[in-house]
């Protein structure tokens, strides 16, 4: 599901993607470290990237209360929290 919302939203300048620190080679995460214009979705179409990507550094190993006081001191408006990958 989150790969569709991605393709969805991605090409809106009004919502944004934060991203940890690390992603793994050959994922849309890794890919999007190079700040492409466009991407190919997973229909094969290709859309714009006009979203605005922000890079933090997140541990992968926080817990709940770390994530939660994250998104309280950011105050999104909405939070699509992706953790794992699609085998997880």
């Amino acid at each position: 599901l989150s790969r569709e919302l991605f393709e969805l939203w991605c090409s809106d300048r009004r919502n944004g993607l934060v991203m940890p620190g690390y992603s793994v080679v050959g994922t849309l995460a890794n890919h999007l470290l190079s700040e492409p214009k466009e991407i190919q979705t997973s229909g094969g179409d290709w859309v714009a990237v006009n979203l605005t990507i922000t890079y933090v550094s997140f541990s992968a190993h926080s817990d709940f209360t770390q994530t939660s006081e994250f998104i309280s001191a950011t105050r999104p408006r909405h939070v699509i929290h992706v953790h794992g990958g699609e085998e997880e």
